[in-house]
């Protein structure tokens, strides 16, 4: 099925708020989609044309914004709320999309996943 790509560049360049979800699970527009916004960002660096790092802000603070709430940073005094993964880089984490994640809420571990992986000698 044909799925048409909004021009972000261009409705960003015009003064027009634009974020991306990952609410596209498993339907027609995003028939492979898991409700990951590392996946969102991944799909974003591919098919509309985004760079790593505006892909990331895409379906990060460019969330907030268009729902009128503040832009985060790491910064002391900022609220303490978001997910941490390992990786060597903005592009890395995008391309690889850790499993282990750890979720953060005002400075908190609320929630963790973990993958394990088991060599079965036989």
């Amino acid at each position: 099925m044909p799925r048409g790509i909004a021009p972000i560049d261009v409705l960003r360049d015009h003064g027009v708020r634009v974020a991306a979800g990952a609410d596209n699970v498993q339907d027609p527009f995003n028939p492979m989609g898991r409700s990951d916004g590392l996946e969102t960002a991944a799909l974003l660096v591919m098919a509309a044309h985004q760079l790593p790092p505006a892909a990331m802000d895409l379906v990060s603070n460019a969330g907030r914004e268009v729902l009128g709430l503040a832009r985060v940073e790491m910064r002391v005094g900022d609220p303490a709320d978001f997910f941490a993964i390992t990786a060597p880089s903005v592009r890395g984490a995008i391309a690889d999309a850790p499993r282990d994640r750890m979720v953060f809420r005002q400075g908190r571990l609320v929630a963790q996943r973990t993958e394990t992986a088991t060599i079965v000698r036989t």
